[in-house]
């Protein structure tokens, strides 16, 4: 989709109130390949973080997505504890993307975990 001014949208978020929040494209970034989906390991209440794997080469890659960016992301910020499964999973795709792009961009190991915060989404 386009809007007015020729900006190309690549995806659209509707929030809790019906409002809609549209990403931007990004020209695609040249990297080898992309992770493969993993498995949610659930939320961490100490650390604020929703923890996920993906997969590099069958090799699991520990992943974690702040509740602030998860908040940012959907334009809500009354997710209880027991809802931020849910939520991640509502913007999974968006989320795994970008922990994709930022392990091969950062060229991180799997050794370190991929950690995604709000300032990973404005870019």
């Amino acid at each position: 989709m386009q809007d007015t001014a020729g900006a190309q949208f690549q995806d659209l978020l509707i929030d809790h109130s019906g409002n809609r929040h549209w990403f931007l494209a990004e020209p695609p970034k040249a990297f080898a390949m992309r992770l493969q989906r993993g498995e949610v390991q659930g939320y961490d209440f100490n650390r604020m973080v929703l923890e996920f794997t993906m997969l590099n080469q069958g090799k699991v890659i520990l992943c974690a997505i702040s509740t602030a960016a998860m908040d940012d992301l959907e334009g809500r910020h009354a997710v209880k504890a027991d809802q931020r499964v849910d939520q991640f999973i509502r913007l999974r795709e968006v989320i795994e993307e970008r922990a994709s792009r930022k392990f091969f961009e950062e060229q991180a190991q799997a050794d370190r975990p991929v950690v995604l915060r709000s300032i990973d989404f404005s870019r």
